[in-house]
C-alpha cells in the first residue's frame, strides 16, 4: 500500500517537497532596464499630476472657504478682494484675464490653469464692479471657463 505523501508509480517527485530550491532564470539586463524605466516614467507622471491636483484642490478649497466666510459675515464686514485671492494663491498671477465693460462699470474674469501631463484643471474668478472697499470683489469662484474668456 502506497503512502498518501508519495507520488504514484512512474511520476516525478514534487520539486517543492525536495530540499533544493527551484532555480529561477536570471532576467536579462535589457529587460530589467525596460521594466524599471517604465516604473520610473510612471512615477514621474503620477508625481506631476499629483502636484497639479494638490495645488488646484488647495486653491479651490481656500477660495471657497473665503467666499463662505464673506457670505456668513455680518452686514458685509468681510469681502473677498484681489488681496485675499493673492494670499490664498500665494501671489500667483492669473493665466488669462479679461475686463468686460458693463452698464455699472467694469467686471473682470481671471482664469488660473493648473497643468498636469494628462489633465488641465481650471479655476475661474469673477470680480464684480467697484466694491465697498474701493476695489472689485470676487462674486464667483468656478471650475468652468466662462464664456467671456473663450
Amino acid at each position: 500500500m502506497a503512502s498518501q505523501n508519495s507520488p504514484p508509480h512512474g511520476a516525478e517527485p514534487d520539486r517543492a517537497a525536495s530540499s533544493e530550491p527551484a532555480a529561477r532564470p536570471k532576467r536579462s539586463p535589457v529587460e530589467r532596464a525596460i521594466v524599471w524605466g517604465g516604473i520610473g516614467i510612471l512615477a514621474i507622471v503620477v508625481g506631476i499630476e499629483g502636484t497639479a491636483h494638490l495645488a488646484f484642490t488647495g486653491a479651490l478649497n481656500g477660495l471657497m472657504a473665503e467666499m463662505e466666510k464673506a457670505e456668513n459675515a455680518e452686514k458685509g464686514n468681510y469681502h473677498v478682494t484681489k488681496a485675499t485671492v493673492d494670499a490664498v494663491l500665494k501671489g500667483r498671477a492669473p493665466d488669462r484675464s479679461k475686463t468686460v465693460k458693463r452698464a455699472l462699470g467694469e467686471e473682470r474674469y481671471d482664469l488660473y490653469i493648473f497643468k498636469g501631463l494628462l489633465k488641465e484643471r481650471t479655476l475661474s474668478l469673477h470680480y464684480g464692479v467697484q466694491g465697498v472697499l474701493g476695489e472689485p470683489e470676487v462674486l464667483e469662484v468656478s471650475q468652468a471657463v466662462p464664456a467671456e474668456l473663450l
